[in-house]
């Protein structure tokens, strides 16, 4: 069987919205609209779930209802929410959103060793490597 999402129940092979974890949610978006952390937001809503659980929980499309789920939360909710949390990502400091991915190009390389280096020759290897890293700074 398919995950679940909190907020819903099957009866009869039918989804239909658990009334107290409606309002948790409405508890949950709410508290976290108004300023909330997610782990504020969770502790008001009586949610016991884990901090990722939060943000997930705040960006659940299927609340909007879906051809198998009803609807659990009016769209004003949901897009104040996300707006919510566009507005408190950080970015990274090299300035790319924390979620994206960070190519950086260097301008050296170090030289690889040869697999594997025989015990005789690890300390002349290390020097050698050791004299490139100081070279470059």
């Amino acid at each position: 069987m398919a995950h679940i999402p909190f907020g819903y129940r099957i009866e009869r092979g039918v989804a239909r919205v658990h009334p107290r974890e409606k309002q948790q949610l409405e508890a949950l978006y709410t508290a976290f609209i108004h300023g909330g952390t997610y782990a504020e937001s969770l502790e008001r809503s009586g949610i016991e779930r884990s901090l990722s659980s939060a943000r997930r929980l705040l960006e659940n499309e299927t609340y909007r209802g879906t051809d198998f789920y009803p609807r659990l939360l009016e769209d004003s909710l949901i897009d104040a929410a996300k707006a919510e949390i566009a507005k408190r990502e950080v970015p990274h400091r090299s300035g790319w959103k924390s979620r994206e991915r960070i190519f950086v190009k260097t301008e050296f390389a170090l030289p690889l060793p040869p697999a594997p280096i025989p015990e005789e020759n690890m300390l002349e290897y290390i020097s050698r490597l050791y004299a490139s890293l100081t070279a470059i700074s």
